[in-house]
C-alpha cells in the first residue's frame, strides 16, 4: 500500500452533499377551478461552497456539484445563496433550466452602494 506524502496538498476536497428524497408534486389549473392534481416524484437538495469571481459574479451547472445520473429536472427550482462573510453583504441568484438536464445557477454579490464585491464566498 502506497503512503500519502505528508507535504502535498491534497488532490480532491468535499465539494457538496446531496440528497434525492421523494416527494409529491401539487398541480393547480390556474384558469378552472378543479381539484389539484398530486403527482409522485422526487426532490433534489445540494448544498455546496463557492466564490464569486472578480467581477462579484459566479456562474455555474447544478451537474458540477452532483453525479450526475441522468435526472430530468423541472420547475419549481429553487435556489439559496447564504453570505460567508462577518462583512454584510447582498447576494441575488438567478437560474435557468438546460434542456430539462441542467439548471444553470447565476450568483451576484452586492454592497449597500450597489457596486459588485469581487471574489465573495457563499
Amino acid at each position: 500500500m502506497a503512503r500519502k506524502s505528508a507535504s502535498k496538498a491534497p488532490q480532491t476536497a468535499d465539494l457538496a452533499i446531496s440528497t434525492e428524497t421523494p416527494c409529491t408534486i401539487t398541480r393547480r389549473n390556474q384558469v378552472a377551478h378543479t381539484p389539484n392534481q398530486c403527482f409522485d416524484n422526487r426532490v433534489v437538495d445540494v448544498s455546496g461552497f463557492a466564490q464569486t469571481d472578480n467581477s462579484g459574479q459566479l456562474v455555474f451547472k447544478l451537474s458540477g456539484f452532483i453525479c450526475p445520473a441522468g435526472e430530468i429536472y423541472g420547475l419549481p427550482i429553487n435556489v439559496l445563496a447564504t453570505a460567508r462573510s462577518k462583512k454584510p453583504f447582498f447576494l441575488t441568484v438567478d437560474h435557468r433550466l438546460i434542456n430539462n438536464r441542467d439548471v444553470e445557477i447565476t450568483v451576484f454579490a452586492w454592497d449597500a452602494k450597489r457596486r459588485p464585491i469581487a471574489v465573495s464566498s457563499f
